[in-house]
């Protein structure tokens, strides 16, 4: 279970280092059930003007696709990382086909919620 407060004081620090490891904890230990809590903050995050703290946000659909079978609303985070394959920063458009390549894998449905993973897959 996230401390919510505590990660929402520290995944919108001005710190870079604070931030990013911020986003890595939220994303690396949040439940099932948070899952739709992270990720509305990963889209508030991925609009952040650093491409560090962005870039790991887009990269963290994927992560969390990966851990959960499911990323949150499967059409925002679809539309959205579709959106940033056009940025002008190479960057984002690399971490946004990255994470559209894992919720294609981990994910098998493209709906709202993405179906649970199959127990021993």
């Amino acid at each position: 279970m996230l401390n919510k407060p505590e990660i929402e004081e520290k995944i919108f620090s001005i710190d870079t280092e604070i931030c990013t490891h911020a986003i890595l904890e939220m994303v690396f230990n949040a439940d099932r059930e948070e899952v739709d809590w992270v990720s509305a903050h990963l889209v508030k995050l991925s609009e952040n003007t650093n491409p560090t703290v962005s870039g790991l946000a887009l990269t963290c659909f994927g992560h969390l696709a990966r851990l959960h079978g499911y990323m949150g609303d499967h059409s925002r985070v679809v539309t959205l990382l579709e959106a940033f394959r056009n940025s002008p920063v190479s960057e984002l458009r690399g971490r946004a086909e990255d994470a559209l390549e894992d919720i294609e894998i981990f994910c098998s449905k493209p709906q709202t919620h993405c179906s649970e993973p199959t127990p021993g897959t």
